[in-house]
């Protein structure tokens, strides 16, 4: 008891040392608030003693919800993680926080609910790869569109299936090759057959058809070459043996048979603007001059037998460079008639095709000679080959219509022996000649129509008409008017050309003869030309010529002159020139028979369409006695005295062409 008493005596005395410092400026306790008491973690009901020394029942009040009162202290217990987790906007996963006591703590707020994952502390919806997916549908290859379990559409591919398998519903299974590859694969190259896929499967194949001239054979295509008898109509009617190359590049010696025998004409019928063949154009020939038109004055009337030629034909489509034929006995490249044309004969030939402007040709067949005949087609021996060729316009080109000279073989039939009897100082005195009637006649398209720009060496042009009504001027190279004494008339010079020549079959080509085939040297013409008789009425209807253009007078006396087509411009054999001597009595005695040779344009200085029938050709026998002319007055021409003491117009006329020789 003395101890306890001894405490509270020396806790009273702390006490008022206390209180004694807790006086005011009075001198009075003041004490503190029930606040000041309780203290900042004070909490529930406590018994203070003031600073005044009274003794406090105190209410210090509740801890905030976060701590607990303890020892009336309140004490922070911090936040169940739960409530962290949700103070922080933590849905998941651990995370580090400084709670409410201000400690940092370590929290777990758990995981998410399937299909969301906790990413960043947060649940939510994480889409799978494009593998997963696949994997998951149960997908093995190609493109698809699926829903992914966050709801989201998406396109995904799952990749492509292995070589020799497709991709069917998302699902790889065996593609089976076609018949095409597993032919192929098994080199198989044709014809029928078995093989197994790739996907195990026995299968008949049709491995397909050989090309071109290959063949199948134990599905092999092999080449097996055309047959003879294609080879041979490759060669367009080809005889007789040849070596060749076939489609299969072999070469190859065919037989095609013997050769046609006898004579073949063909030729061309030719588009005169591309030079492509012309098929369907049908060709009339008529022998010229026809029986009833042997005399020289006898003129081809308009429409004369046009339904009644001598031989006819229809050009066929010859792909190569021939299209009608006529044969004596067999065709040899197309098949087409037969038909007898005569060597050396003169024929009339007209050309039409509906869409074509016709033409009228005449030609000379030259004769068969088997050196003309192709290559591919030729005949038997003995036999020979004639060409030729012919050319028309379409309707609607525009085109030369160029004039075409053509000597009237008929002309030089008008012929007479005349022996000549000569001035004393002639180094002959006497000399034989035969006078010759000449004409040449325009079978072409156009007039020939000459102007001279002055006489006597000036300088001449030929005006050349088109289709289209056009002219074209040219000039004629060495061409000149002169004014000719012996006819009083201006004559274009050298318009025919006359020759006395051996009739031998070398000689017949003018420009490859040997020197010796001229008897006499040629002799030049010169003319005034001009339209004396109609020669073909077809060609002046066709091509409006009906008109003479050139008539005689006024052309003659002028150095504007001409031939209109389809007329015929001649001299008689009695006019001064139209002679061709041959020399001494003996002279003539030392030859049998000779063409009387007489060509139009001579020098080829003129424009013309062609020059088939710029010469023409007269076999004449030489009198046996030539002598015996100059005993006959009918035959006789005496130029033997002075021309003053000339009697008659035939001296006058005749003379100065022997005295000139």
């Amino acid at each position: 008891m003395a101890m306890k008493d001894a405490y509270l005596v020396m806790v009273i005395g702390l006490l008022s040392a206390v209180f004694l410092t807790a006086c005011n400026g009075n001198g009075e306790c003041e004490p503190e608030s029930d606040a000041e008491l309780c203290g900042e973690r004070g909490c529930g009901s406590m018994l203070r003693i003031d600073d005044c020394g009274e003794a406090r029942q105190l209410d210090c009040g509740q801890c905030p919800d976060e701590q607990d009162c303890t020892d009336n202290q309140c004490h922070c217990q911090g936040e169940t993680p739960e409530k962290l987790c949700a103070d922080h906007d933590i849905e998941c996963g651990q995370s580090t926080v400084v709670d409410a006591c201000g400690d940092e703590r370590q929290i777990d707020c758990g995981g998410c609910q399937n299909p969301e994952v906790c990413i960043d502390n947060l649940c939510g919806c994480e889409s799978p790869s494009q593998a997963q997916i696949c994997f998951e549908e149960g997908f093995e290859c190609g493109p698809a569109t699926v829903a992914d379990p966050c709801d989201n559409e998406r396109e995904i591919h799952c990749g492509f299936c292995p070589d020799g398998e497709t991709c069917t519903d998302n699902e790889c299974a065996c593609d089976p090759e076609t018949d095409s590859e597993l032919c192929s694969a098994e080199g198989l190259e044709c014809g029928s057959a078995s093989a197994t896929d790739r996907c195990g499967d026995s299968r008949s194949l049709d491995c397909g058809d050989c090309s071109g001239l290959d063949e199948c054979s134990a599905n092999q295509c092999e080449c097996v070459g055309e047959s003879e008898a294609d080879l041979c109509d490759d060669l367009d009617g080809a005889c007789d043996t040849h070596t060749v190359v076939d489609g299969c590049g072999d070469d190859r010696e065919i037989d095609c048979g013997p050769c046609p025998t006898g004579d073949t004409t063909f030729g061309a019928v030719r588009d005169g603007d591309s030079g492509s063949l012309i098929a369907d154009a049908d060709v009339r020939i008529y022998t010229w001059p026809p029986p009833e038109g042997q005399a020289f004055d006898w003129q081809w009337p308009a429409g004369h037998r046009a339904d009644d030629p001598d031989f006819s034909t229809t050009t066929d489509s010859s792909s190569g460079d021939i299209n009608y034929e006529f044969a004596t006995d067999e065709p040899i490249c197309i098949d087409d008639q037969i038909a007898s044309l005569q060597p050396h004969q003169w024929y009339r030939i007209v050309v039409e095709h509906p869409d074509y402007n016709p033409g009228i040709f005449y030609r000379l067949h030259e004769g068969y000679d088997p050196g003309d005949c192709p290559e591919i087609c030729p005949t038997a021996g003995g036999g020979g080959c004639h060409r030729q060729d012919f050319e028309i316009w379409p309707d609607d080109a525009v085109y030369a219509q160029y004039p075409n000279l053509l000597v009237d073989k008929r002309e030089l039939e008008q012929n007479e022996w005349q022996c000549t009897l000569m001035p004393p100082d002639s180094p002959h005195d006497r000399l034989i000649g035969i006078r010759v009637r000449v004409g040449a006649a325009n079978v072409g398209q156009g007039d020939f129509h000459l102007e001279g720009v002055d006489v006597d060496g000036g300088q001449v042009l030929q005006h050349v008409y088109y289709s289209d009504g056009s002219t074209e001027s040219r000039v004629v190279e060495s061409g000149t008017f002169e004014f000719y004494e012996d006819h009083r008339h201006t004559h274009f010079m050298d318009w025919f050309g006359l020759r006395f020549v051996d009739p031998r079959e070398d000689c017949r080509d003018v420009d490859s003869r040997p020197s010796d085939c001229e008897i006499t040297d040629g002799l030049k013409i010169s003319f005034c030309l001009h339209d004396l008789d109609l020669f073909d009425g077809d060609v002046s209807a066709l091509y409006d010529g009906v008109s003479s253009r050139f008539p005689d007078p006024p052309v003659c006396e002028t150095t504007e002159q001409g031939v209109t087509l389809g007329w015929k411009d001649t001299y008689n054999r009695h006019l001064p020139g139209q002679v061709l001597i041959v020399g001494s009595p003996a002279d003539a005695a030392a030859i049998d028979e000779a063409w009387i040779e007489a060509e139009v344009d001579p020098e080829q200085v003129l424009a013309e369409q062609e020059r088939h029938g710029n010469i023409a050709r007269h076999l004449v026998d030489v009198p046996s006695s030539p002598a015996d002319l100059c005993d006959d007055a009918a035959t006789t021409l005496d130029c033997s005295m002075p021309p003053s003491e000339y009697t008659s117009t035939q001296q006058q006329r005749q003379c100065r062409d022997y005295l000139n020789h």
